[in-house]
């Protein structure tokens, strides 16, 4: 969504999952060497305070200033974060492919993230892997939306919105990872316990994050071709915009697969409604702004079908004003700004053409020119491969 102040970004956060100490389970007989098991044990501690001390600093804004305040901060926080992590994850892999049995002789217990919350404790260690990189991804993307919604201002900018389109890149391929892990778990059961989400539900979820982050990236991408050819010479803005309409609409599609009355999915789910049709309607606003100057016809056609859209932007701001729907903070700027932007692009567009073209829209409709991809999920994989068996 596109803002005179360059700060134009609604991007959205996701709660941390939490975890307790892990119960033993009295069925199994382990096995594994001791000292190993300690070592594993130490580990984790370790590794919990950290994601700990992660979901608390991110609930105190100013902590977050004051302790990531350089890019240099933060990329060093990360990879700490990412290394302790991936040390007790590879630890763990590692011994449970030495002594299977280690792999189902501990309750592990996290917070639901989205899903429906239910606090069940599960004997599987992929779902402790499932905790621990769900929170990664997490971090990243929450990063992401801190620098470019947060932090950034007109002089700044530019360079979080580079920092923030890595950030969210990483996420993607680790909220990728993450589903991976769940459909493991669904398709080659190993505890004996309950699952204690479902796991059709937090494949959905993960599916839907990792297109969000991708898609969020693609929006940053969109906004600096725009600035960097703001009359359009050229249909790179175009294409790029018509692939983040797709990537919102394919996000769109997977929200709808997903059964989940939690709060922060409801908005998450509506947030991306929204921008699809945003989107939708910018997709066809800039292509009216490079098409004109070529084929004015073609550019009055693509301006009709921008305003046609436009209309549902409206309605979302009447639903706002009601209280019919919730968004995140900044979302009811963003639709108007956007709304300013169509109308604004309508006056200059009928100025010109009455002026010196003269033309009509072109009948039958033009298509909008190919979908342009920028933003690839990574491929991100766990430290060790997981046992044959998993």
């Amino acid at each position: 969504m596109f803002t005179s102040n360059k700060t134009p970004y609604v991007f959205v956060t996701v709660p941390f999952k939490k975890t307790n100490l892990p119960g033993k389970n009295s069925q199994i007989d382990v096995g594994a060497p001791s000292n190993e098991a300690k070592d594993i044990k130490n580990q984790r501690c370790a590794c919990v305070e950290l994601h700990e001390k992660c979901l608390k600093m991110f609930a105190k804004p100013a902590e977050l200033n004051n302790l990531l305040a350089s890019e240099q901060d933060r990329e060093k926080y990360i990879t700490k974060f990412l290394n302790t992590t991936e040390e007790y994850s590879a630890a763990l892999i590692t011994l449970v492919t030495k002594v299977p049995t280690f792999g189902v002789s501990n309750y592990y217990m996290w917070s639901s993230s989205l899903c429906e919350k239910q606090e069940v404790a599960y004997d599987d260690y992929r779902y402790e892997l499932l905790g621990l990189y769900y929170n990664i991804s997490a971090l990243l993307l929450n990063m992401a939306q801190y620098l470019i919604c947060v932090r950034s201002t007109v002089g700044t900018a530019s360079g979080y919105e580079k920092e923030a389109y890595r950030l969210l890149l990483r996420a993607s391929g680790y909220f990728d990872l993450c589903r991976t892990l769940a459909s493991k778990i669904k398709e080659n059961p190993i505890g004996v316990a309950t699952v204690p989400f479902p796991l059709d539900s937090a494949i959905g979820i993960l599916t839907v994050l990792s297109l969000t982050s991708l898609a969020q990236a693609q929006e940053i991408g969109v906004n600096r071709a725009i600035e960097a050819d703001p009359k359009q010479t050229n249909e790179t803005a175009t294409k790029l915009s018509n692939k983040l309409y797709e990537l919102y609409e394919t996000t769109k599609q997977a929200t709808g697969k997903v059964s989940s009355k939690n709060d922060q999915f409801v908005v998450l789910s509506t947030l991306v409604t929204v921008k699809c049709d945003v989107y939708k309607a910018l997709v066809y606003n800039n292509a009216a702004t490079w098409a004109f100057n070529s084929n004015p016809s073609n550019g009055l056609w693509f301006l009709s079908m921008a305003k046609k859209y436009a209309t549902l932007l409206s309605e979302y701001i009447t639903l706002l004003a009601k209280k019919k729907i919730k968004l995140p903070s900044g979302s009811e700027g963003c639709i108007k700004m956007s709304l300013a932007l169509i109308n604004r692009n309508e006056e200059r567009i009928n100025k010109v053409n009455s002026l010196v073209h003269h033309a009509k829209p072109t009948e039958g409709g033009v298509p909008v020119p190919l979908a342009q991809v920028l933003a690839v999920k990574p491929n991100t994989s766990l430290p060790v491969d997981l046992p044959s068996s998993s």
